[in-house]
């Protein structure tokens, strides 16, 4: 008597559900990793070309000083004197200040209830290795003891006067000595020399604006264009070389256009070549002076580029250092993979299909109608001064940098004003001299640079300075430099995803081979 063999169903239905089981497994392991891979795989958003920054244009002011102004603008002047006690000065004031004595009051005045900020910068000794003595911020300079060899008088940085209306504008500032005038202001041979140009937009604008566009005036000589833009640093790495690329339309260039970043990059002077390690954010400043003619409408754009390739964004409004990272969107790669089993059972295998989504993000085109240029890297190199100049310079009125004890290596960020508008300036670690950071002053003669302090700087006592070599003027801070200590190490949750996805992958297996045995026996 023959007997059929009976199926062992609890074996089938527990080798089907532990077949289920890895199958849900190992495509979970899939997806995380799909996941893990998309977070890798962000691309980021682009808006430009862009033109955001500051119109500067430069007025003609008459011999009586008056010049035009219109509603919205901030007008910036600056008063310059010659070296008073000069003898090509001589020849302005005759007389007046023959004989200058200690308690002497020399003063700015000022018809149109002006005040000015100024800076008298005297000099004692000789002139190569001379000795300086600053005061700030008074119209009103006592002569001290001894009597300075060498004596000048400027406002300190920008002054400023908002426009709400159109209409001529005056400024007037006299220099008297003990209440008596020496000489009033004279553009055709001037003592005090003032320098006026309009921000455009200002008032209402903020120092970043739309500056894509801008109708000369009446009055304007000359207009430069400062424009800011920020570095995508997810799109670059160290040695990627990177340039400026702008268009302009309307009109001729006064001369070729510069331009810095807040970060010292390789390459030669202002550098086009990123440093390992690489800055965590970048902007750069580009500067197109131009010549203008009333009436006509001047169009600009710009652009920072790796190769062919866009790697600019717009900085974000009061973000003057691009903190801000650019926006992005998530393009995800999907991978099929196909698994071919083969089994001595007739269970029949059910398979699920889901289709990849696929999302097509139009592209934007913009299109100027304009010759784009791209700028070259620029050969020009500064050098540090020399310690003695260093430490010849004023300690500065306020810190330079809040936090006195600085890190080897560390990244140093600094804002400080007092310079002339659009100078180039120097951040300078000494003992010996060394340049961390360089860059220009704004409209209002502040200057934002950073650095890192070099890893080989001995510990102890050191100089923190920022210093402009054409001017002189410079300030500095001592500083205490230590070693810094070896940071810690760990995973991030890219990291956490590969390890889940491993696991959930060799988990996979295990069930699956489980359940293979438990079907053939």
């Amino acid at each position: 008597m023959s007997f059929k063999k009976i199926p062992n169903f609890r074996n089938s239905f527990t080798s089907k559900l532990r077949r289920r089981t890895s199958s849900f497994i190992l495509a979970s392991s899939i997806a995380v990793a799909t996941i893990a891979v998309a977070g890798l795989t962000e691309s980021p958003v682009k808006a430009v070309p862009t033109a955001r920054g500051e119109l500067i244009a430069q007025r003609t002011i008459s011999s009586a000083g008056q010049f035009n102004a219109y509603a919205g603008e901030k007008i910036q002047f600056q008063v310059v004197s010659c070296e008073l006690l000069s003898t090509s000065c001589k020849s302005k004031v005759g007389t007046a200040l023959d004989n200058l004595q200690a308690g002497d009051v020399l003063t700015i005045s000022e018809g149109s209830a002006i005040t000015y900020n100024l800076v008298w910068s005297a000099e004692f000794g000789s002139s190569s290795n001379p000795t300086y003595d600053y005061t700030y911020n008074t119209n009103t300079y006592t002569v001290p003891n001894p009597v300075p060899d060498r004596l000048r008088v400027n406002t300190n940085g920008t002054q400023f006067l908002s426009i709400e209306t159109d209409g001529a504008r005056t400024l007037s500032p006299t220099l008297k000595r003990n209440g008596q005038t020496v000489a009033p202001l004279s553009t055709s041979d001037p003592l005090l020399s003032v320098d006026v140009s309009a921000n455009i937009g200002a008032v209402n604008g903020g120092s970043s604006r739309d500056v894509s566009q801008y109708t000369s005036r009446v009055g304007d000589t000359g207009v430069s264009y400062f424009a800011d833009v920020c570095v995508d640093m997810s799109m670059v790495q160290p040695g990627d070389e990177i340039s400026w690329s702008y268009a302009f339309s309307g009109g001729t260039t006064r001369y070729s256009p510069s331009y810095y970043w807040t970060a010292q990059l390789g390459g030669e002077y202002p550098g086009n070549l990123i440093p390992d390690p690489e800055p965590s954010n970048l902007k750069g400043t580009f500067n197109l002076p131009f010549v203008v003619t009333p009436g006509t409408t001047y169009t600009f754009s710009l652009d920072v580029k790796k190769g062919s390739n866009s790697i600019a964004f717009e900085m974000a409004p009061g973000d003057y250092s691009c903190s801000a990272t650019a926006p992005t969107t998530t393009t995800t790669t999907t991978t099929t993979t196909t698994t071919t089993t083969t089994t001595t059972t007739t269970v029949p295998v059910t398979t699920t299909t889901t289709p990849a989504v696929t999302t097509t993000v139009p592209a934007t085109t913009t299109t100027v109608p304009a010759t784009t240029t791209t700028t070259p890297a620029v050969t020009t190199t500064v050098p540090p001064p020399a310690l003695a100049t260093v430490q010849a310079l004023p300690v500065a009125p306020t810190p330079i940098v809040a936090d006195a004890t600085i890190s080897t290596g560390e990244e140093i960020t600094i804002s400080f004003g007092g310079f002339t508008p659009f100078e180039f300036v120097q951040l300078i670690v000494a003992s010996t001299p060394q340049v961390i950071g360089s860059g220009y002053a704004d409209a209002q003669g502040v200057v934002t640079l950073q650095g890192n302090l070099p890893s080989n700087l001995a510990s102890g006592n050191h100089t923190l300075a920022v210093f402009a070599p054409v001017s002189g003027v410079g300030f500095t801070q001592p500083i205490t430099v230590s070693q810094p200590l070896l940071p810690g190490t760990g995973s991030d949750s890219q990291n956490n995803l590969f390890v889940i996805a491993m696991l959930l992958f060799v988990l996979g297996i295990v069930v699956r081979r489980t359940s293979t045995v438990i079907t053939n026996k």
